[in-house]
Formats: C-alpha cells, sequence, structure tokens
C-alpha cells in the first residue's frame, strides 16, 4: 500500500482525476501487479468523491487480461455509454 510521502503523492493525483470515469479491471492471479493495488486506488477514489468507478476483479486472470476483457460485451457497454 501506498505510505507516507508515496502516499501523499498519490493522493494528490488521484484527487486531480475523480471526475473521470474509470472502468479497472485486473485479474487476481496477476504475477506482474497485485491486483490489490487496482482495489487500493478504487477505493481511494471513492473516498475521494469520485461518482464513475467500477472495479471489476477476473478470478484467475493474471497480467495478460485484455484478451477475455475485451470479448466482454459489458466493456463495449461501457465504452459506448462515454461517448
Amino acid at each position: 500500500s501506498a505510505s507516507g510521502r508515496a502516499g501523499m503523492l498519490v493522493e494528490e493525483a488521484v484527487s486531480k482525476i475523480v471526475d473521470k470515469s474509470f472502468l479497472i479491471y485486473h485479474g487476481t492471479e496477476d504475477d506482474v501487479i497485485d491486483y490489490h493495488n487496482s482495489v487500493e486506488i478504487y477505493d481511494m477514489l471513492i473516498r475521494l468523491g469520485a461518482k464513475d468507478v467500477t472495479l471489476k476483479l477476473v478470478e484467475g486472470g493474471n497480467h495478460y487480461i485484455c484478451s477475455t476483457t475485451y470479448k466482454e460485451e459489458d466493456v463495449y457497454k461501457w465504452l459506448v455509454k462515454k461517448l
């Protein structure tokens, strides 16, 4: 988890983008970046006032989940809503 000065810098950066829409996908078996990082960012966005944030943890998914993520109809529905 982000702590100290680094944590404050992350929170400052995130606070500047809370007005944006977020769709966060992360595989629970990611061996490159721990999925808990996405959970922390999601929680931070919500805590800082973001209104349009979705987090989807892909059970068993690894770091390279694009091939499965882009097959999900919900991704395209989300994108079309944002156009």
